[in-house]
């Protein structure tokens, strides 16, 4: 079931370049209580959404602009359509394959 109406949730996408270890990505975004997705894609990035309260959505954003996995070399992180939500879409957090 998807959370309740709460206008302090933010929804974004996001690509990483050079992030180098999806799993950290899943870990992060789980730590954080985040619901939506991560993948690799065939470009050696990550890509995927993220929603939950803004300031935790703000969190894992600066984590994937910054720190990411011990072995990345992140390049840059690019951020679109970023908007408040009434209700989560996902109710976890998780990984899809490619």
């Amino acid at each position: 079931m998807c959370e309740p109406r709460n206008p302090a949730n933010l929804g974004i996408q996001f690509t990483a370049f050079n992030i180098s270890n999806l799993q950290r990505s899943y870990a992060e975004g789980t730590n954080l209580g985040l619901t939506g997705w991560v993948q690799n894609t065939k470009s050696g990035t990550v890509q995927g959404q993220l929603q939950g309260p803004s300031m935790k959505v703000k969190q894992m954003q600066e984590w994937l602009k910054t720190t990411g996995s011990p072995k990345s070399q992140i390049t840059k992180a690019e951020f679109k359509n970023e908007r408040k939500i009434d209700t989560l879409e996902h109710t976890n957090f998780k990984i899809v394959r490619t």
